[in-house]
């Protein structure tokens, strides 16, 4: 496929998407690149941003909507994560932050099960790929949320998985001609031990409130086989042979 003018990455919390930032900025220097931070830069910059041919790549915590999908060609991609550990990794992340957001999310929330009732532990993935941004609606319409967001996927030119990394990471480096992959992972939670414990005591009550995730989920997991199972032979060999820098 004929590399696109300019690529969108919504990076969904705790899916190894600042990893991905890393190498996305290692790819594009910086005046082809920009990044968004807050509500605020998404909702009056993003726009603007989408109309510079300069800009290569766009990057943040960006909700899906309709726009992001225009022009058509427009490649917009992400990372999604098993909700059982993402939803624990994310606990544990906001737990330690420093940032004074997420230490008012976090206020009075002392034990793991208190977070269940979080937004951020409640299909997250499905929401965002969604686009469904009032939090309300998308509860009073799960099915039609969960509907949206598999149309979504279709729609999407990569949706890597996390668990699949280096798998995903070849593919958006065929699809938007990347050359440097080499990144040590970045924004890793330390606590292993207490990762693996709240999976093994919580997994069942994380998935009951994270049924649409884990839809969602499978489907994306099929979608990157099919599309690994599909590479061309020249693609393969260019794989095999690309020089990681």
């Amino acid at each position: 496929m004929a590399t696109p003018w300019q690529a969108i990455f919504i990076h969904i919390p705790k899916t190894a998407g600042t990893t991905l930032v890393k190498l996305l900025e290692r790819n594009y220097p910086p005046a082809h690149r920009q990044h968004f931070y807050t509500k605020q830069a998404i909702e009056e910059e993003l726009p603007k941003a989408r109309q510079k041919p300069q800009l290569k790549m766009l990057y943040g915590h960006l909700f899906l909507d309709e726009a992001i999908f225009s022009p058509d060609d427009l490649y917009v991609f992400t990372m999604i994560r098993h909700p059982v550990d993402r939803v624990i990794s994310n606990y544990l992340h906001l737990k330690r932050s420093k940032n004074p957001r997420h230490q008012e999310w976090m206020k009075g929330i002392t034990e793991f099960p208190q977070f269940l009732e979080f937004k951020q532990a409640f299909n997250n993935q499905c929401r965002r790929i969604a686009g469904a941004k009032d939090m309300e609606y998308f509860k009073a319409h799960p099915q039609e949320a969960l509907e949206q967001a598999l149309l979504n996927l279709t729609r999407f030119g990569l949706v890597g998985i996390t668990e699949e990394f280096d798998k995903s990471l070849k593919l958006l480096a065929l699809d938007l001609g990347w050359s440097h992959l080499r990144q040590a992972k970045a924004n890793v939670a330390p606590e292993k031990i207490e990762h693996t414990s709240l999976a093994q005591k919580y997994r069942p009550a994380i998935e009951a409130c994270n049924q649409l995730d884990l839809k969602l989920y499978q489907a994306a997991r099929e979608n990157l086989e099919r599309r690994w199972q599909s590479l061309t032979w020249p693609e393969r060999m260019k794989l095999g042979f690309k020089k990681w820098l």
